[in-house]
């Protein structure tokens, strides 16, 4: 079964740092911390850190992807009708200083460069949890 939801990877350069999806779905934060496994925040139960990380990346000017392919982990630039681009979505497209903090690929996708206690926080603290076998969100 194909996940909806990228994985979480291992930074290529950096040891203990995690390259972590986010979208932001309407006013829900989802950080996706596993195959299948993802933990929903509000911009109020949003970790400091990620909102830190946000807030650096956001000072960068973007150079935005407009299609995401969940299942096969890219972004897709059209124009004209016609693919110009694609690009992994664990590939820095932007300012190589953006390698340690992460980078935003879609309107909605983000990348970021989470430590291994920051990762855990986010996958173990407290947070809605929703996996696609369960197909429900419950409290964590």
């Amino acid at each position: 079964m194909q996940s909806k939801y990228p994985s979480p990877i291992s930074h290529w350069a950096i040891g203990d740092y995690i390259r972590t999806p986010m979208i932001i779905d309407g006013d829900d934060y989802i950080l996706c911390v596993g195959d299948n496994d993802i933990r929903i925040f509000t911009e109020q139960t949003l970790p400091d850190f990620v909102k830190s990380l946000m807030t650096m990346i956001h000072a960068f000017t973007p150079n935005l992807f407009d299609t995401f392919s969940p299942m096969k982990g890219v972004v897709f630039q059209h124009k004209n009708g016609q693919l110009q681009m694609m690009q992994s979505i664990y590939d820095n497209n932007q300012d190589y200083k953006l390698n340690e903090i992460g980078w935003q690929l879609t309107q909605n996708l983000y990348m970021l460069i989470l430590t291994t206690n920051q990762f855990h926080e986010v996958r173990d603290g407290n947070a809605r949890k929703q996996s696609k076998e369960q197909g429900k969100t419950s409290p964590s």
